[in-house]
């Protein structure tokens, strides 16, 4: 979609834009003061559908500030762009649809498991698995970890809440197939689906047991 990641999208409605039939959607991206919206339309001047990502931070007030920002666009039948996509094109599935922890849940210690789920995408082939990319930030550094899997759910490792980190965890879930495994054992695959939404949890020590040596995080996790 142009703006990564994606936490929340829609519900889309319908709408006009410069004369043409729309659909329009608000969303909601890493940051909790970003403001977006994506719009898609279609333009039977030059046979193209458009689709219009447009993100808004601190906009001044008394105006539509997406508005604003797609008020530039215009169809110029002077230009063409008649670029041959790849073929054949992927034909990836729906995205996995994530159930739980809801966004922005908060954990802490270790008492109680922290299990992410989500709706299966189809019955798995033997050679399928899901992908599960964790992120986290730490001082000015982003860090991953991948997590495969058979079910529709899984706990995070205790090795995540002991490294480092700024207690903000960004979570996303797609269908793979597996191709191999790397010289460290780690399993190597191609997307069957697409990306899910990236939610994000926090997992964060009791009062008093975060460790003390571990640095401050000055930027915004969500």
């Amino acid at each position: 979609l142009g703006f990564s990641p994606v936490r929340e999208i829609g519900p889309f409605e319908r709408t006009t834009f410069k004369g043409w039939d729309a659909w329009q959607a608000t969303g909601r991206s890493q940051f909790s003061y970003e403001d977006v919206a994506w719009l898609i339309f279609y333009t039977p001047e030059v046979d193209k559908t458009w689709f219009i990502g447009t993100i808004a931070v601190l906009p001044p007030g008394g105006i539509d500030a997406h508005a604003a920002l797609r008020e530039s666009f215009d169809v110029d039948p002077t230009v063409h762009a008649d670029g041959v996509a790849p073929s054949p094109l992927v034909q990836l599935l729906p995205a996995p649809e994530l159930l739980e922890p809801a966004m922005g849940e908060k954990f802490s210690g270790t008492d109680e498991p922290v299990v992410l789920r989500w709706q299966p995408v189809k019955e798995l082939a033997p050679d399928e698995y899901y992908q599960v990319m964790v992120e986290y930030d730490y001082i000015e550094g982003m860090y991953s970890e991948k997590l495969a899997t058979r079910e529709t759910w899984i706990e995070l490792p205790l090795s995540l809440y002991e490294t480092p980190n700024c207690q903000a965890f960004d979570w996303h879930v797609r269908l793979m197939r597996q191709t191999g495994v790397s010289q460290d054992g780690q399993i190597q695959g191609e997307p069957v689906s697409y990306d899910s939404l990236m939610p994000y949890l926090v997992w964060d020590y009791p009062a008093g047991q975060r460790p003390d040596d571990w640095k401050s995080c000055p930027n915004a996790q969500f």
